[in-house]
């Protein structure tokens, strides 16, 4: 998998959410913490467009 901010970083895996999965099934409390960080993310990058 590849990860990148849009600045050119590429982050290791880690640093995205830095939980070890034991089993297949990903913890209710990651999905949400990811759903947080998209919206957010998404947010940031709205306003950033309509500031240009």
């Amino acid at each position: 998998m590849n990860y990148s901010w849009g600045d050119g970083v590429t982050p290791s895996p880690h640093h995205i959410n830095g939980f070890a999965k034991k089993t297949q099934k990903t913890p209710s409390q990651e999905i949400e913490l990811a759903e947080k960080r998209k919206k957010d993310y998404l947010s940031k990058k709205v306003e950033k467009q309509n500031d240009e």
